[in-house]
């Protein structure tokens, strides 16, 4: 589970797309049973998956980075405006690199 929050390794663009995306459902859930039920408990829960969702796709953005050669610091140019959205379609679609790279193995080809 924990491999998860980690920041090496690679993802593929099918992890990178589905993985946030269905957490981000369950994530969704969780926001509207805790403005549905309304107590502490679930304002707690809220913010303890807020911060868990982040951490996660950051991650994904990394290994996703990591995948495309590029180091995982490329992530803060997703902060600069208009720059996001290139970097973000080239996240999407590019192929990641066919051999072995400084981040590992092509995870299309990492049967474990």
């Amino acid at each position: 589970m924990l491999k998860y929050f980690s920041f090496e390794g690679r993802f593929n663009r099918a992890k990178y797309f589905l993985y946030p995306f269905f957490t981000g459902i369950i994530f969704s859930i969780i926001e509207g049973l805790t403005f549905y039920i309304d107590n502490v408990f679930m304002w707690i829960l809220l913010t303890v998956c807020a911060i868990a969702y982040t951490i996660f796709s950051v991650a994904c953005t990394v290994k996703r980075l990591h995948d495309l050669g590029r180091p995982g610091t490329h992530f803060w140019l997703t902060l600069i405006p208009l720059y996001n959205i290139y970097l973000g379609l080239v996240l999407l679609f590019k192929k990641g690199d066919l051999e072995a790279n400084e981040y590992g193995e092509n995870p299309l080809l990492d049967v474990a």
